[in-house]
């Protein structure tokens, strides 16, 4: 489950303070959420904040329980043990994925 908590993000531009986002809460309980809305209202801003592009200027972000707002990028998909699921030839073969990431940048 995802959870943002009184999410916020300002940004400067020319000595002037934009605020983007402000004060989001919401939980996602699904494992596939559409999030819609014209252009410039934060959806990109939002999305890079959850996946640790961008750090919020408030609020928390928390995955399963765990506040991950402070963690890097890489520190998020290094928190649960990610592996692709390969299905050849009717067997079912397992590799994590940085393994699996290997295998297809060979020739």
């Amino acid at each position: 489950m995802l959870e943002l908590k009184g999410v916020c993000y300002s940004a400067e531009d020319e000595n002037r303070e934009a605020e983007i986002l402000k004060d989001i809460n919401v939980t996602v309980d699904d494992r596939f959420v559409a999030v819609t809305g014209p252009n410039g209202s934060g959806k990109s801003t939002l999305a890079k904040i959850v996946a640790g592009i961008l750090k919020p200027t408030a609020g928390q972000i928390l995955l399963d329980g765990v506040d991950i707002t402070g963690l890097s990028i890489t520190e998020r998909a290094n928190l649960y043990h990610l592996e692709i699921k390969l299905l050849i030839e009717h067997k079912l073969y397992k590799f994590p994925i940085d393994q699996e990431l290997d295998i297809c940048h060979q020739k």
